[in-house]
Protein backbone atom coordinates (compact mmCIF):
# COMPACT_ATOMS: atom_id res chain seq x y z
CA UNK A 1 0.00 0.00 0.00
CA UNK A 2 2.59 2.58 0.61
CA UNK A 3 4.25 1.21 -2.53
CA UNK A 4 1.45 2.41 -4.44
CA UNK A 5 0.87 5.16 -2.67
CA UNK A 6 4.44 6.21 -2.90
CA UNK A 7 4.50 5.41 -7.13
CA UNK A 8 1.27 7.65 -7.33
CA UNK A 9 2.68 10.76 -5.51
CA UNK A 10 6.26 10.07 -8.19
CA UNK A 11 3.74 10.16 -11.33
CA UNK A 12 2.00 13.09 -9.87
CA UNK A 13 4.87 15.14 -9.15
CA UNK A 14 6.48 14.15 -12.73
CA UNK A 15 3.61 15.38 -13.90
CA UNK A 16 3.51 18.69 -12.02
CA UNK A 17 7.17 19.25 -13.56
CA UNK A 18 5.89 18.29 -17.23
CA UNK A 19 3.26 20.64 -16.42
CA UNK A 20 5.25 23.48 -15.21
CA UNK A 21 7.72 23.51 -18.07
CA UNK A 22 5.43 23.42 -20.10
CA UNK A 23 3.87 26.46 -18.69
CA UNK A 24 7.35 28.50 -18.51
CA UNK A 25 8.48 27.19 -22.22
CA UNK A 26 4.41 28.87 -23.63
CA UNK A 27 4.91 31.30 -21.30
CA UNK A 28 8.25 32.08 -23.02
CA UNK A 29 7.16 31.70 -26.37
CA UNK A 30 4.56 34.29 -25.77
CA UNK A 31 6.83 36.76 -24.56
CA UNK A 32 8.76 36.33 -27.21
CA UNK A 33 6.13 36.56 -29.80
CA UNK A 34 5.48 39.75 -27.74
CA UNK A 35 8.44 41.00 -28.27
CA UNK A 36 8.73 40.05 -32.10
CA UNK A 37 5.17 42.13 -32.29
CA UNK A 38 6.23 44.89 -30.87
CA UNK A 39 8.97 45.19 -32.63
CA UNK A 40 6.97 44.60 -35.52
CA UNK A 41 4.67 47.05 -34.44
CA UNK A 42 7.37 49.69 -34.17
CA UNK A 43 9.11 49.36 -37.17
CA UNK A 44 5.30 49.49 -38.97
CA UNK A 45 4.48 52.18 -37.42
CA UNK A 46 7.83 54.37 -38.18
CA UNK A 47 7.30 53.35 -41.63
CA UNK A 48 3.64 54.77 -41.89
CA UNK A 49 5.13 58.03 -40.09
CA UNK A 50 7.73 58.37 -42.93
CA UNK A 51 5.16 57.50 -45.37
CA UNK A 52 2.18 60.26 -43.68
CA UNK A 53 5.26 62.84 -43.69
CA UNK A 54 6.54 62.52 -47.14
CA UNK A 55 2.73 62.09 -48.67
CA UNK A 56 0.70 65.70 -49.21
CA UNK A 57 -1.79 66.53 -45.99
CA UNK A 58 -5.35 65.59 -46.87
CA UNK A 59 -6.16 69.01 -46.83
CA UNK A 60 -4.46 69.22 -50.64
CA UNK A 61 -5.93 65.46 -51.66
CA UNK A 62 -8.95 66.12 -54.19
CA UNK A 63 -11.75 63.97 -53.78
CA UNK A 64 -13.07 61.71 -56.69
CA UNK A 65 -15.54 64.41 -57.42
CA UNK A 66 -13.33 66.96 -57.67
CA UNK A 67 -11.17 64.66 -59.78
CA UNK A 68 -13.86 64.24 -62.07
CA UNK A 69 -15.09 68.22 -62.44
CA UNK A 70 -11.25 68.85 -63.14
CA UNK A 71 -11.51 66.13 -66.26
CA UNK A 72 -14.65 67.25 -67.49
CA UNK A 73 -13.18 70.63 -67.44
CA UNK A 74 -9.89 69.46 -69.09
CA UNK A 75 -11.87 67.68 -72.02
CA UNK A 76 -14.38 70.69 -72.92
CA UNK A 77 -11.23 72.66 -72.85
CA UNK A 78 -9.58 70.50 -75.24
CA UNK A 79 -12.76 70.60 -77.59
CA UNK A 80 -12.68 73.81 -77.51
CA UNK A 81 -9.01 73.90 -78.93
CA UNK A 82 -9.86 71.16 -81.27
CA UNK A 83 -12.96 73.28 -82.47
CA UNK A 84 -10.50 76.74 -82.79
CA UNK A 85 -7.75 74.38 -84.33
CA UNK A 86 -10.12 72.58 -87.62
CA UNK A 87 -11.36 76.47 -88.07
CA UNK A 88 -7.92 77.83 -88.15
CA UNK A 89 -7.17 74.97 -90.63
CA UNK A 90 -10.24 76.13 -92.38
CA UNK A 91 -9.42 79.02 -93.33
CA UNK A 92 -5.95 78.43 -93.87
CA UNK A 93 -7.69 76.43 -96.75
CA UNK A 94 -9.37 78.89 -98.02
CA UNK A 95 -6.61 81.35 -97.84
CA UNK A 96 -4.19 78.87 -99.80
CA UNK A 97 -6.96 78.28 -102.21
CA UNK A 98 -7.65 82.08 -102.36
CA UNK A 99 -4.10 82.80 -102.78
CA UNK A 100 -3.64 79.91 -105.41
CA UNK A 101 -6.45 81.95 -107.60
CA UNK A 102 -5.09 85.23 -107.37
CA UNK A 103 -1.52 84.37 -108.46
CA UNK A 104 -3.56 82.54 -111.30
CA UNK A 105 -5.65 85.97 -112.12
CA UNK A 106 -1.61 87.87 -112.39
CA UNK A 107 -1.09 88.73 -115.81
CA UNK A 108 1.50 86.89 -117.33
CA UNK A 109 4.04 88.67 -119.62
CA UNK A 110 6.83 86.41 -121.63
CA UNK A 111 9.68 86.86 -120.18
CA UNK A 112 12.39 88.44 -123.51
CA UNK A 113 15.40 85.87 -123.53
CA UNK A 114 18.55 87.71 -121.45
CA UNK A 115 16.86 90.90 -120.84
CA UNK A 116 17.60 92.63 -117.31
CA UNK A 117 15.03 95.63 -118.56
CA UNK A 118 12.17 93.21 -117.78
CA UNK A 119 10.54 93.60 -114.74
CA UNK A 120 6.39 91.85 -113.74
CA UNK A 121 3.79 94.90 -113.78
CA UNK A 122 -0.21 94.92 -113.96
CA UNK A 123 -0.01 93.50 -110.33
CA UNK A 124 -3.53 92.89 -108.63
CA UNK A 125 -4.25 93.17 -105.40
CA UNK A 126 -7.30 91.45 -103.58
CA UNK A 127 -9.46 93.58 -101.50
CA UNK A 128 -9.60 90.57 -99.05
CA UNK A 129 -7.55 91.71 -95.83
CA UNK A 130 -5.83 87.70 -94.87
CA UNK A 131 -4.74 87.47 -98.50
CA UNK A 132 -3.50 91.34 -99.31
CA UNK A 133 -1.17 90.62 -96.18
CA UNK A 134 0.23 87.12 -98.04
CA UNK A 135 0.20 88.72 -101.12
CA UNK A 136 2.12 91.99 -100.26
CA UNK A 137 4.92 89.57 -98.66
CA UNK A 138 5.23 87.57 -101.78
CA UNK A 139 5.24 90.35 -103.99
CA UNK A 140 8.06 91.64 -101.57
CA UNK A 141 9.81 88.63 -101.59
CA UNK A 142 9.15 88.01 -105.34
CA UNK A 143 11.28 91.57 -106.21
CA UNK A 144 13.95 90.42 -103.43
CA UNK A 145 14.50 87.29 -105.43
CA UNK A 146 14.75 89.53 -108.85
CA UNK A 147 17.33 91.36 -107.58
CA UNK A 148 20.35 89.52 -109.09
CA UNK A 149 18.67 89.88 -112.21
CA UNK A 150 17.82 93.82 -111.91
CA UNK A 151 21.28 94.39 -110.42
CA UNK A 152 23.76 91.65 -111.33
CA UNK A 153 26.84 90.96 -109.15
CA UNK A 154 29.23 91.90 -111.89
CA UNK A 155 28.23 95.55 -111.20
CA UNK A 156 30.34 95.10 -107.85
CA UNK A 157 32.91 96.60 -107.33
CA UNK A 158 33.02 99.75 -109.09
CA UNK A 159 35.57 102.70 -110.40
CA UNK A 160 32.36 105.00 -109.58
CA UNK A 161 33.25 107.35 -106.56
CA UNK A 162 30.41 108.76 -107.13
CA UNK A 163 28.74 105.42 -105.73
CA UNK A 164 30.99 104.50 -102.70
CA UNK A 165 29.68 106.69 -99.43
CA UNK A 166 31.80 107.02 -96.35
CA UNK A 167 28.88 104.97 -94.01
CA UNK A 168 28.16 102.52 -92.50
CA UNK A 169 25.97 99.45 -94.02
CA UNK A 170 23.63 100.67 -91.07
CA UNK A 171 23.53 103.93 -91.78
CA UNK A 172 23.12 103.44 -95.52
CA UNK A 173 20.08 101.35 -95.22
CA UNK A 174 18.23 104.06 -93.06
CA UNK A 175 19.13 106.58 -95.45
CA UNK A 176 17.93 104.83 -98.09
CA UNK A 177 14.50 104.23 -96.12
CA UNK A 178 13.97 107.32 -95.32
CA UNK A 179 14.89 108.89 -99.14
CA UNK A 180 12.47 106.12 -100.75
CA UNK A 181 9.58 107.57 -98.34
CA UNK A 182 10.29 111.22 -99.00
CA UNK A 183 11.06 110.72 -102.95
CA UNK A 184 7.59 110.99 -103.63
CA UNK A 185 6.71 114.68 -102.41
CA UNK A 186 10.48 115.10 -104.27
CA UNK A 187 9.73 114.30 -107.36
CA UNK A 188 5.96 116.03 -107.38
CA UNK A 189 7.29 118.97 -105.62
CA UNK A 190 3.98 118.99 -103.78
CA UNK A 191 3.12 117.68 -99.90
CA UNK A 192 0.92 115.14 -100.82
CA UNK A 193 -1.76 113.00 -98.57
CA UNK A 194 0.78 109.99 -98.42
CA UNK A 195 -0.94 107.48 -95.70
CA UNK A 196 0.17 103.82 -94.90
CA UNK A 197 -2.16 100.73 -95.29
CA UNK A 198 -0.19 97.91 -94.47
CA UNK A 199 3.45 97.78 -92.33
CA UNK A 200 5.39 95.13 -91.54
CA UNK A 201 8.52 95.10 -89.08
CA UNK A 202 11.34 92.32 -88.25
CA UNK A 203 14.68 92.36 -86.68
CA UNK A 204 16.02 91.70 -90.66
CA UNK A 205 13.37 94.51 -92.32
CA UNK A 206 10.97 96.23 -93.01
CA UNK A 207 8.08 96.83 -95.91
CA UNK A 208 5.14 99.45 -96.41
CA UNK A 209 2.19 99.79 -98.47
CA UNK A 210 1.43 103.48 -99.00
CA UNK A 211 -1.31 105.75 -100.64
CA UNK A 212 0.02 108.60 -102.30
CA UNK A 213 -1.87 111.22 -103.69
CA UNK A 214 -0.95 114.27 -105.09
CA UNK A 215 -2.58 116.70 -107.56
CA UNK A 216 -1.33 115.51 -110.46
CA UNK A 217 -1.05 112.00 -109.67
CA UNK A 218 -2.43 109.14 -106.76
CA UNK A 219 -0.06 106.13 -106.65
CA UNK A 220 -0.02 102.79 -104.63
CA UNK A 221 3.37 102.09 -103.62
CA UNK A 222 5.29 98.98 -101.68
CA UNK A 223 8.32 100.11 -100.11
CA UNK A 224 10.33 96.95 -99.04
CA UNK A 225 14.32 97.15 -97.22
CA UNK A 226 16.32 93.29 -96.59
CA UNK A 227 19.01 93.06 -94.27
CA UNK A 228 21.51 90.68 -94.87
CA UNK A 229 24.96 90.38 -93.35
CA UNK A 230 27.16 91.90 -96.40
CA UNK A 231 24.50 93.83 -98.28
CA UNK A 232 20.93 95.81 -97.30
CA UNK A 233 18.74 95.91 -100.56
CA UNK A 234 16.02 98.21 -100.37
CA UNK A 235 12.80 97.87 -103.44
CA UNK A 236 9.91 100.33 -104.54
CA UNK A 237 7.13 98.89 -106.96
CA UNK A 238 3.75 100.60 -108.08
CA UNK A 239 0.66 98.31 -107.96
CA UNK A 240 -1.70 99.04 -110.28
CA UNK A 241 -4.84 97.24 -109.18
CA UNK A 242 -5.99 97.11 -105.58
CA UNK A 243 -9.44 96.48 -104.96
CA UNK A 244 -9.46 97.95 -101.75
CA UNK A 245 -7.61 101.02 -102.35
CA UNK A 246 -9.04 101.87 -106.21
CA UNK A 247 -7.34 104.20 -108.28
CA UNK A 248 -9.68 106.78 -110.38
CA UNK A 249 -9.74 106.95 -114.30
CA UNK A 250 -8.83 110.59 -114.44
CA UNK A 251 -5.72 110.33 -111.99
CA UNK A 252 -4.57 106.87 -112.96
CA UNK A 253 -0.63 105.91 -113.31
CA UNK A 254 0.49 106.25 -116.82
CA UNK A 255 3.34 103.99 -115.91
CA UNK A 256 4.80 100.78 -113.65
CA UNK A 257 7.53 101.81 -111.99
CA UNK A 258 10.05 99.70 -110.10
CA UNK A 259 13.36 100.15 -108.43
CA UNK A 260 16.24 98.43 -106.94
CA UNK A 261 19.01 99.56 -104.81
CA UNK A 262 21.65 97.27 -103.22
CA UNK A 263 24.41 98.35 -100.78
CA UNK A 264 27.28 96.78 -100.13
CA UNK A 265 29.90 96.55 -97.21
CA UNK A 266 33.72 97.67 -98.62
CA UNK A 267 34.68 98.54 -95.59
CA UNK A 268 33.36 98.69 -91.86
CA UNK A 269 33.14 102.72 -92.42
CA UNK A 270 32.22 102.36 -96.48
CA UNK A 271 29.84 101.07 -98.85
CA UNK A 272 29.24 100.90 -102.24
CA UNK A 273 25.16 101.91 -103.66
CA UNK A 274 24.06 100.50 -107.27
CA UNK A 275 20.43 100.82 -108.62
CA UNK A 276 18.35 99.80 -111.50
CA UNK A 277 15.04 101.72 -111.88
CA UNK A 278 12.19 100.12 -114.58
CA UNK A 279 9.76 102.09 -115.74
CA UNK A 280 7.20 100.85 -118.36
CA UNK A 281 4.32 102.16 -119.72
CA UNK A 282 1.03 100.81 -119.51
CA UNK A 283 -0.42 102.10 -123.05
CA UNK A 284 1.46 100.52 -125.94
CA UNK A 285 2.96 103.29 -128.50
CA UNK A 286 4.21 103.30 -131.71
CA UNK A 287 6.73 105.78 -131.54
CA UNK A 288 8.91 107.42 -129.12
CA UNK A 289 6.69 110.50 -130.05
CA UNK A 290 3.60 108.74 -128.99
CA UNK A 291 4.67 108.32 -125.83
CA UNK A 292 6.30 111.58 -125.13
CA UNK A 293 3.17 113.41 -125.67
CA UNK A 294 1.71 111.16 -122.82
CA UNK A 295 4.32 111.46 -120.42
CA UNK A 296 5.76 115.01 -121.35
CA UNK A 297 3.02 116.83 -123.68
CA UNK A 298 5.01 119.57 -126.19
CA UNK A 299 8.63 118.34 -125.89
CA UNK A 300 7.80 116.93 -129.54
CA UNK A 301 6.65 120.34 -130.66
CA UNK A 302 9.78 122.19 -128.57
CA UNK A 303 12.17 119.99 -130.67
CA UNK A 304 10.91 120.95 -133.94
CA UNK A 305 11.76 121.38 -136.92
CA UNK A 306 12.86 117.49 -136.31
CA UNK A 307 11.19 115.03 -138.08
CA UNK A 308 10.81 111.10 -138.00
CA UNK A 309 13.85 109.48 -137.23
CA UNK A 310 15.70 112.78 -136.14
CA UNK A 311 13.00 113.61 -133.66
CA UNK A 312 12.70 110.02 -132.23
CA UNK A 313 16.27 109.86 -131.70
CA UNK A 314 15.96 113.86 -130.23
CA UNK A 315 13.48 113.05 -127.81
CA UNK A 316 15.09 109.84 -126.84
CA UNK A 317 18.37 111.17 -126.10
CA UNK A 318 16.40 114.28 -123.61
CA UNK A 319 14.74 111.33 -121.91
CA UNK A 320 18.40 110.39 -121.41
CA UNK A 321 19.72 113.61 -120.08
CA UNK A 322 16.72 114.38 -117.97
CA UNK A 323 17.14 111.30 -116.26
CA UNK A 324 20.69 111.66 -115.70
CA UNK A 325 20.33 114.72 -114.03
CA UNK A 326 17.68 113.53 -111.98
CA UNK A 327 19.89 111.07 -110.65
CA UNK A 328 22.63 113.27 -110.18
CA UNK A 329 20.59 115.91 -108.09
CA UNK A 330 19.03 112.65 -106.16
CA UNK A 331 22.79 111.61 -105.55
CA UNK A 332 23.32 114.96 -104.22
CA UNK A 333 20.43 114.86 -101.91
CA UNK A 334 20.82 111.01 -101.14
CA UNK A 335 24.32 112.39 -99.23
CA UNK A 336 22.95 115.29 -97.83
CA UNK A 337 20.40 112.88 -96.16
CA UNK A 338 22.76 110.66 -95.02
CA UNK A 339 25.05 113.42 -93.11
CA UNK A 340 22.03 114.45 -91.31
CA UNK A 341 21.46 110.55 -90.39
CA UNK A 342 25.24 110.13 -89.57
CA UNK A 343 24.60 113.49 -87.40
CA UNK A 344 21.21 112.48 -85.43
CA UNK A 345 20.34 108.86 -86.33
CA UNK A 346 17.71 108.83 -83.43
CA UNK A 347 15.72 111.31 -85.90
CA UNK A 348 14.86 108.75 -88.67
CA UNK A 349 13.00 105.72 -88.90
CA UNK A 350 15.16 102.25 -88.85
CA UNK A 351 14.34 99.72 -91.72
CA UNK A 352 14.20 97.51 -89.34
CA UNK A 353 11.92 96.43 -86.32
CA UNK A 354 14.37 97.60 -82.64
CA UNK A 355 14.36 95.98 -79.36
CA UNK A 356 13.26 98.12 -77.69
CA UNK A 357 14.38 95.57 -74.52
CA UNK A 358 18.10 95.49 -75.58
CA UNK A 359 18.17 99.57 -75.44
Amino acid sequence: MDTAESGDATRLARKRIRDRRAKQAARQRFLDECSALQSSIASLSASLAARQSARPSSAHLLSWREVASSLAKAKDKSVAAQHDLRLRVTQLRRLSQSLQTWLLSLAVIPKPPNSPAFAWKDVHLSSDAALRSVALDWIAKQMLHATPHQVPDALFPSDLEDAVHGATLLEAATAGWAFSQALPTIIHESRGGISTLHHSATSHGRFCYNREEFPSRVSNGLYTCFLEPDRAVTHYRTIRYDDASPIAASAAMLEDVQEWNVIRRVSPTKCFIRSAHVYQPYTHHASMVSYADEITPGLAESLAPKQGTELEDAIANRFVADTCSMMEGMGGMFRKLLRHVQANPDAYPRPYEVDRGAL
